[in-house]
């Protein structure tokens, strides 16, 4: 019942915003309901993980990171004394809701999607040997993590070059980058589960917690979507706590440790922005602390402050896309083709030097070519329009769940939950290029083939016990 009537609610915003497209106070009121939405669809994920339906879930990421940060936002603008955000930022309010209603349709759509042909991700438990295997692989994946940061594979906020004076992606970095967080959550699912042993569960712990402090050097955002795997990943394993109040000191908690990671991440990228030559992870992390304790000396919050008012607000950008896609064709599926190009080896295509992403759609719109909070609806909008926005949603939902839908058939176990994990870690980072779902579809396939070494390895050990 409940999601009907989310349904319905979000349609009915829809239908008032597009009556009052230049009322800044009605923009802000939908977006605060639509927050409320999102906030009630992340309880109710969170009381029952297994009952998560893929496409809802997505719909519900897209209206937290457009209408829940706008909302945000815009309490901190008025707390700046500054009036509406399209005010601020000097945004025309009726492309900035029709913005947010594309958001509101997008998920509508996602959400009917959901209803009609259902997936969810159901009830998950690990037998004897399907525990162990996957110790192992977090033991696996814990090493090569140590190794990749200790040599530079992987740097600030993803970096995942062979060397500091190479361009060329190292391949090992990446998978590790990708796996930090469903890895820890497998980590956090082992030690919570009640048939683990007391060292087993400690180990586990102290390899979740790394998995997390290593999540800080990748992006503010990220060490909050960590979270919110790490506590399905608990919901999942059964732990259940023992009374409110032990629920209510363990949100506090992690809340003041993801408030710390995102000030660190900041603290890291002040002191890369200090540094007249590159800087070694290292580097960044003990310059980051000496920030941290001298907050003052170099404006610390004062920074983050002013970050924090205009950095969330993804929605202005998306607006601008809108307006440029009225006005002028779009790149008919150029935009789509060039993400699928770029996972493709450069052996099959040669060099990759095409543009993608900003730097193939602000031309052709004669938009100056920055950095800027792209997502799969602005590719769409920048392909085919509103009509792109709404297919290429479902295009990638669909392209996803099939993949979780085979995993499940043929890998069920494990290999399933670290899917799952990566699943819902990469739905919530919407402000991603449109080249992360392939990638996410590229690495889980060579996790698949890491499965299956795994699986090998604990039969052949197991084989020779018994002889």
């Amino acid at each position: 019942m409940s999601r009907y009537l989310s349904l319905i609610s979000v349609i009915v915003l829809c239908f008032v915003l597009l009556i009052f497209p230049q009322s800044g106070g009605v923009f802000l009121l939908v977006s605060i309901w639509m927050s409320a939405i999102v906030a009630r669809d992340f309880f109710g994920y969170v009381s029952n993980p297994a009952e998560i339906e893929v496409c809802e879930f997505f719909a519900s990421s897209l209206l937290a990171a457009y209408a829940l940060s706008t909302a945000l936002t815009q309490f901190n603008v008025f707390f700046a004394g500054g009036g509406f955000a399209a005010k601020l930022f000097n945004i025309d309010q009726f492309y900035l809701s029709l913005a947010l209603i594309s958001v509101g349709i997008t998920s509508v759509v996602l959400r009917v999607a959901g209803m009609v042909f259902p997936f969810r991700l159901g009830e998950v438990s690990l037998n004897k040997k399907q525990m162990t295997d996957c110790t192992l692989f977090v033991i696996f994946v814990f090493f090569f993590a140590l190794y990749a940061f200790a040599s530079g594979l992987i740097g600030f906020q993803g970096a995942v070059f062979v060397s500091e004076n190479s361009s060329r992606i190292s391949e090992m970095g990446a998978l590790v980058a990708f796996s930090l967080a469903p890895t820890g959550a497998l980590a956090v699912y082992i030690a919570s589960r009640e048939n683990s042993g007391r060292l087993l569960k400690i180990s586990m712990l102290l390899i979740a917690v790394v998995f997390f402090l290593l999540n800080f050097t990748q992006g503010r955002r990220l060490t909050i979507y960590a979270a919110f795997v790490y506590v399905i990943a608990l919901r999942m394993s059964g732990w259940r706590s023992k009374n409110v109040m032990q629920d209510i000191f363990y949100i506090l908690v992690l809340l003041a440790v993801c408030m710390f990671g995102y000030v660190f991440f900041y603290a890291m990228r002040l002191a890369s922005w200090m540094s007249s030559s590159g800087m070694s992870l290292f580097d960044q992390v003990y310059s980051a602390f000496d920030i941290i304790f001298n907050p003052e000396s170099y404006g610390l919050y004062e920074q983050v402050s002013d970050n924090a008012l205009e950095r969330p607000f993804v929605i202005g950008y998306l607006s601008e896309i809108v307006s440029a896609a009225s006005s002028k064709s779009g790149l008919n599926g150029v935009a789509f083709l060039s993400t699928i190009a770029m996972i493709i080896p450069s052996v099959f295509i040669g060099e990759k030097n095409f543009p993608i992403d900003e730097y193939l759609i602000h031309p052709h719109f004669g938009m100056p070519v920055v950095d800027r909070a792209n997502s799969i609806l602005t590719t769409g909008f920048s392909d085919f329009g509103w009509t792109g926005a709404f297919v290429y949603v479902l295009v990638v939902i669909f392209a996803l769940r099939l993949f979780l839908i085979f995993v499940k058939k043929r890998f069920f176990g494990w290999f399933y939950l670290f899917s799952i994990f990566a699943f819902l870690y990469l739905m919530l980072g919407i402000e991603a290029s449109m080249i992360s779902y392939w990638i996410f579809l590229r690495n889980l396939a060579i996790f698949a083939l890491f499965f299956i070494f795994i699986s090998f390895l604990s039969r052949f050990f197991s084989s020779l016990k018994y002889k």
